[in-house]
């Protein structure tokens, strides 16, 4: 029998994957919900996507061997008009789109013409490190260099694979 817990629906979230890839450690999921609260009465209309975690098991989704029992989040960034997707894998629940503006993001969120929501971006960075202290992180991951500023902890990933979300692995 799995520790893990499945993260509930919450008010600053979106499921961006599965739901079967959304089983957390207690603490991660303590963490989220914390986070979902705070984001959700910051920017209700702005919510950020909550991508894999592990499966109940505790294994790792496809092609995120990091994610095993429940330690490890993905977190996609903002969107303009509080779009309900990421850059990389627009096939989210369909029925999640309903209350928000659908659409794309560009290929390059950093331009300044995307919809690549920067500014609240790094108001979700500065929300994360309010809830849990920089000890408290094993790795946060942003290829944001205006993200990356927020704090110290926050490095680049090695493949540059991580433009459309945050990756982070707590303790």
């Amino acid at each position: 029998m799995s520790f893990l817990v499945q993260v509930p629906p919450g008010r600053g979230y979106y499921f961006a994957r599965s739901r079967d890839h959304h089983w957390a450690h207690p603490i991660m999921a303590e963490f989220l919900a914390g986070l979902s609260e705070q984001w959700g009465n910051s920017y209700p209309t702005h919510p950020f996507g909550l991508g894999d975690i592990s499966f109940r098991s505790g294994g790792a989704p496809p092609t995120h061997e990091s994610h095993t029992w429940g330690a490890c989040v993905d977190i996609y960034v903002i969107h303009r008009a509080g779009n309900l997707n990421s850059i990389d894998n627009p096939k989210i629940d369909e029925s999640l789109r309903t209350a928000y503006n659908p659409g794309l993001i560009d290929n390059d969120p950093y331009e300044p013409e995307s919809t690549y929501d920067r500014y609240r971006t790094i108001m979700l960075a500065t929300a994360i490190f309010s809830l849990r202290k920089p000890k408290n992180f094993v790795q946060f991951l942003s290829d944001d260099p205006e993200v990356r500023k927020v704090h110290a902890k926050i490095a680049p990933s090695k493949k540059g694979d991580h433009k459309d979300h945050f990756h982070i692995q707590v303790r």
